[in-house]
């Protein structure tokens, strides 16, 4: 059988003189950008064989981390330590590998090595900031974030840009707006900060205020579909329907393979009452969103609302087989049930919404309808 290696280079010998280390550094690095890993990880495997180089180490990590194995990488980007303890690219690598992982812990003890190695780094301590954000420590989050303004060579509007990131990231939206708007005045074209100004407003129900600094935005870079769709919900949120669809529209000009705008679409149709339309760019979302349980549950109550109650469950189903504590899933299936006059079988789903959500006063009325039409009038009554 031919190797993968010989196949992809045509040629390769095991003798290590007539190696061309160059040139299968080279078709590895082609290779990751064609996003054929693991072919390049084997000629990763067969460099190191033949020579300890830490760069083709740490590439080997950077392949397996693309692939969402970061375990693996993690290997590789120790095996580049162990060649050269002071290579701060492996360090830094290794410590994002943990945080993919969720342990931010070790990641912190990798992000202080890269500063230590490299005290200009602003990135790592902004990273480091984040790690600390993710475990709930705000205010290391927030000390770390000062360090890497005061420490990065950046310009500083750039630097308060990502320590306003990591601000929003615990949740403090009024101290990032003040950080982005500094970033602002430090750097007056920084169309970034313009944008973040905006998305802080959204987060602080600002709605006015972030429709108006996404038109100013958009006076800049009118192509920019994220931030139409982001027009689009606050528009939507202030109550102009038309204008925010017609924002939605636009994004979708721009990207019609746009999940979020689609989602948004079909949920300010749904709200008008258009559920065909809203089914047909719920689905649309589907497609790059299958993770997400409100979506599914939210196709299901459109078809609910069209009387298609038997297909609306299997929707019901998917979004709790996403998250099975989503209690308005497990009593939607209930409600399903008791159209389909199948009270006895919707019992069931009702009081599981409750287990999950004991003061869910709508599973609590299902469930008292339930027992009323299954003959236990008196259950049924205590219940309503």
């Amino acid at each position: 059988m031919v190797s993968i290696v010989t196949s992809v280079l045509g040629i390769f010998s095991p003798d290590e003189s007539s190696l061309d280390t160059d040139m299968m550094i080279e078709r590895a690095e082609e290779l990751c950008d064609e996003k054929r890993y693991l072919e390049a990880i084997e000629l990763y495997n067969i460099l190191l064989k033949y020579n300890n180089d830490e760069v083709v180490a740490n590439n080997k990590g950077v392949a397996f981390d693309s692939m969402g194995m970061h375990k693996e990488a993690i290997e590789a980007y120790e095996l580049a330590l162990q060649i050269n303890p002071n290579y701060v690219t492996a360090w830094y690598n290794k410590a994002n590998s943990y945080t993919y992982l969720g342990e931010d812990e070790t990641a912190i003890e990798s992000y202080d090595r890269v500063i230590e190695l490299d005290p200009s780094n602003h990135q790592a301590y902004f990273d480091k900031a984040f790690a600390y954000a993710a475990l709930g420590k705000a205010r290391a989050a927030k000390r770390w974030a000062k360090e890497g303004v005061t420490k990065g060579e950046e310009s500083l509007d750039r630097l308060l840009i990502s320590k306003g990131e990591v601000y929003e990231e615990i949740g403090d939206y009024k101290g990032a707006n003040k950080i982005y708007k500094k970033a602002l005045v430090e750097n007056p074209n920084n169309l970034k900060a313009l944008k973040k100004i905006a998305d802080v407003y959204m987060d602080l129900g600002r709605y006015e205020e972030a429709v108006k600094k996404y038109d100013e935005y958009l006076d800049h870079i009118p192509d920019d579909e994220e931030v139409w769709n982001n027009k689009g919900y606050g528009l939507f949120s202030l109550g102009y329907y038309q204008k925010s669809i017609n924002c939605y529209k636009r994004a979708l000009g721009l990207n019609p393979y746009y999940g979020s705008a689609h989602y948004n679409m079909g949920y300010i149709l749904h709200t008008m009452g258009d559920y065909k339309k809203a089914i047909d760019h719920y689905k649309d979302a589907s497609k790059y969103s299958t993770q997400n349980e409100v979506l599914w549950n939210n196709i299901g109550n459109a078809l609910y609302n069209l009387e298609r109650y038997e297909e609306s469950i299997p929707y019901f189903v998917k979004s709790i087989e996403v998250n099975p504590d989503y209690e308005i899933a497990w009593n939607n299936i209930g409600n399903a049930k008791n159209k389909l006059g199948k009270h006895e079988e919707s019992i069931e789903y009702h009081e599981k919404a409750l287990e999950i959500k004991p003061d869910f006063d709508y599973a609590l009325l299902a469930l008292g309808y339930s027992l009323a039409k299954t003959g236990k009038k008196e259950k049924g009554l205590e219940k309503i």
